[in-house]
């Protein structure tokens, strides 16, 4: 039941009317039970998951905040992390293990070859298990009371709009909006039907049709064929694929908050007009980018405790981001390179603050941001062949084909050049460039303009057919 099909909103239609009409106390259950209706569409067998997540973290709370000493405190907070981490482990990181066991022991001389055939990571489990996980962190740091029904915390963790692919709402932001029921006005249905129209678009029009360009590209077979432009064109199409599907699902997500009187924490703040890679991780995914720096960076020392303490916090944080991704290396890979240029920007100086944000003092400095914008979207580029190639000879073949195929090879322009793709392109490089003028010379987001964008988006949904309709890409996560 996607985001994208009639009938989830047929679903939503149903829990709307719950949520909005039935006593409150009724409608709060009634949304836990649809919320497992919800997840249990793709498979009821990891129901009992988030069940055994939601009730670990409900009891390790509660102990945590009512323990005197803090070693007691520390012992629940371990079982937490436990039961969170070990759920990963076995059911997303599993057939990672088994593999790389069975690579070691073939390395030394024995038989190997072991593998876990047929098996499915559980849709959502990064998200879910991280959301749980803030809560028993909060209440042992002091951010956070626990929950006093265990059944709004329950709904917290199962809550339908979030539930697959985030946002990874935290329980000091969501369970105070249990309480009561909000009053549904005009401006947030409005805000809720914008962002949602926007996010259907992204996912429905460009997502959807950049795949069969960006499938080209990553497909090994095809690659010896293609000329340097056309996998370059192949990694940049899938930038916009990527942008275009998550923030799709999460802007849905949000936009299905507000409609239901709720609010979500912003997730995508148009990352590809960013100046750094330091800026991108404030603007991209930046509910999984806050988590990690709170819960992994700032307690490994973060930029409090000298440079080498910085270095191993910052590429800590992100190896683990990488392969919170994804069992595999390349994974790991795409976090390392991303670790690696923030700490390069960290000793080599990047953009200022004062820069991020602001009108460019002149013509000369104005040339220079665009220029790094240009220069931290290339190498974003690059970074993400290592998270959509299958395994890395196929990265290293691609990376071989753009920067090293140019100068030995002579090539026809293929398929992938076609300006058709281009244009699916252009209106997410106009969003970021609308921004870029709101943020830089104080361009007003109206009415009328967010109307007119809304109504655009809407009619090319509906005329605009989708070449590859598949899940969103980050359900696998």
């Amino acid at each position: 039941m996607s985001f994208d099909t009639v009938t989830f909103w047929i679903f939503f239609a149903l829990a709307w009317t719950v949520w909005r009409f039935a006593p409150f106390v009724a409608a709060k259950r009634a949304t836990l039970f649809l919320s497992l209706v919800f997840y249990a569409w793709w498979s009821p067998w990891y129901v009992p998951l988030i069940v055994t997540s939601a009730v670990v973290d409900y009891v390790a709370g509660g102990r945590i905040h009512a323990a005197a000493e803090r070693g007691t405190k520390r012992r629940w907070l371990f079982l937490s992390l436990f039961a969170n981490v070990g759920l990963l482990s076995i059911f997303k990181y599993g057939p990672f293990a088994v593999e790389n066991a069975s690579f070691f022991a073939r390395t030394l001389g024995f038989e190997g070859g072991w593998e876990l055939v047929g098996w499915v990571v559980p849709i959502g489990i990064s998200f879910y298990t991280f959301q749980t996980l803030s809560y028993s962190f909060d209440i042992y740091l002091g951010r956070l009371t626990p929950a006093k029904s265990f059944w709004d915390f329950f709904l917290f963790v199962a809550f339908f709009p979030q539930l697959v692919m985030g946002p990874i709402v935290r329980a000091r932001e969501l369970l105070p909006q249990f309480r009561r029921r909000r009053r549904l006005l005009a401006p947030a249905v409005q805000t809720g039907l914008y962002m949602i129209t926007c996010s259907l678009f992204l996912k429905v029009v460009v997502a959807d049709n950049v795949a069969h360009p960006v499938n080209r590209v990553f497909d090994a077979q095809a690659l010896p064929e293609l000329d340097p432009l056309s996998v370059w064109l192949g990694a940049f199409y899938f930038s916009i694929q990527a942008f275009a599907d998550f923030a799709g699902y999460s802007g849905i997500a949000i936009g299905v908050a507000y409609l239901l009187g709720l609010r979500f924490p912003e997730n995508f703040r148009y990352p590809y007009i960013s100046q750094s890679f330091t800026e991108m991780w404030t603007r991209w995914h930046k509910t999984l980018s806050y988590w990690f720096r709170d819960y992994i960076y700032v307690p490994l020392g973060g930029n409090r405790r000298g440079m080498v303490r910085f270095y191993v916090a910052i590429m800590a944080t992100f190896l683990i981001s990488g392969l919170w991704h994804g069992a595999a290396w390349t994974y790991v890979s795409f976090g390392a390179i991303h670790g690696i240029g923030i700490a390069v920007e960290r000793t080599i100086g990047g953009a200022k603050r004062s820069e991020v944000g602001t009108r460019p003092a002149n013509a000369l400095a104005l040339a220079r941001r665009l220029v790094r914008i240009a220069f931290t979207h290339a190498l974003w580029v690059v970074s993400v062949v290592f998270f959509r190639a299958e395994d890395f000879p196929m990265a290293w073949a691609m990376l071989e084909r753009m920067f090293v195929a140019p100068f030995t090879e002579s090539f026809e322009l293929g398929e992938v050049t076609n300006a058709r793709y281009l244009l699916l392109v252009a209106p997410v490089l106009a969003m970021h460039a609308g921004q870029l003028l709101h943020e830089w010379y104080g361009l007003k987001k109206h009415v009328w303009l967010r109307a007119t964008v809304a109504g655009v988006f809407l009619f090319l949904l509906l005329v605009v057919r989708r070449s590859e309709a598949g899940d969103f890409i980050y359900f696998q996560f």
